[in-house]
């Protein structure tokens, strides 16, 4: 990513959310490509950039958690609803 810091922040924020809402089409490659570029980003002296940087990592996070839990449960964030069937 290049340019200004308004113009680098403006992506990653561009970035997280299209990361969040389409998480389920991303391979999961892809995202750790991404946080890899990020955390490289996160060094940068631009407090608007580094501010970006931790709000793309809080989305990749919230994201893998609720692939690992929807993975193992039937759970429905949305709604705070968790089905365990499958597991008995």
């Amino acid at each position: 990513m290049g340019g200004d810091a308004a113009t680098v922040r403006c992506s990653l924020l561009a970035l997280a959310t299209a990361v969040y809402e389409f998480s389920a089409f991303v391979p999961d490659l892809t995202l750790e490509d991404l946080l890899d570029k990020v955390s490289k980003l996160a060094t940068c002296s631009s407090r608007e950039v580094v501010g970006s940087c931790l709000s793309f990592v809080a989305v990749f996070i919230q994201v893998r958690i609720e692939f690992v839990a929807a993975s193992k449960f039937k759970i429905n964030f949305k709604h705070n609803f968790v089905s365990l069937d499958g597991l008995v």
